[in-house]
C-alpha cells in the first residue's frame, strides 16, 4: 500500500492517471451509456476536459513543475482521438495545450530582476 501511495503521490503519475481518465475512459463510458455525438464533444471535451486543462496548468505553476507536464494531457487525448474520433477533435488536442500553457504562464510567479 505504501509503494502504492508513494506512486500516487509523483505528479507524473497523477497527471497521467488523470488524462487517461478524462481522455480514454469518459468517452468510452459516455459511448457505452449512448449519449449523442454532440453533447459528448460539449459537454465532455469542451467544458469539462478545458477546465481540467486549465487546472492542470494552474496547478503545475503553482507547485513550480517542470513545464513539459503540459503535454501530458494533450499527446493522450490526441492519441486517443487519432484512433477513435473525427478529424474534427483533433484540434481540441491544441485546445487544451493552449489552455494549459496559458494558465500556467499566468500563474507562474515572476523573476524580477534588478539592474543597476
Amino acid at each position: 500500500m505504501r509503494k502504492l501511495r508513494k506512486l500516487v503521490q509523483n505528479h507524473w503519475v497523477l497527471y497521467t492517471l488523470l488524462a487517461i481518465l478524462l481522455a480514454v475512459i469518459l468517452p468510452l463510458i459516455s459511448a457505452v451509456l449512448h449519449i449523442s455525438a454532440a453533447n459528448r464533444v460539449l459537454w465532455l471535451f469542451l467544458v469539462i476536459d478545458s477546465i481540467y486543462a486549465i487546472w492542470n496548468g494552474y496547478h503545475i505553476a503553482k507547485h513550480h513543475f517542470s513545464r513539459w507536464s503540459l503535454f501530458i494531457f494533450p499527446v493522450i487525448f490526441l492519441g486517443f482521438a487519432l484512433i477513435r474520433y473525427n478529424p474534427y477533435v483533433y484540434y481540441l488536442a491544441g485546445l487544451y495545450l493552449c489552455l494549459s500553457y496559458l494558465t500556467c504562464s499566468l500563474v507562474w510567479p515572476k523573476q524580477v530582476k534588478i539592474t543597476k
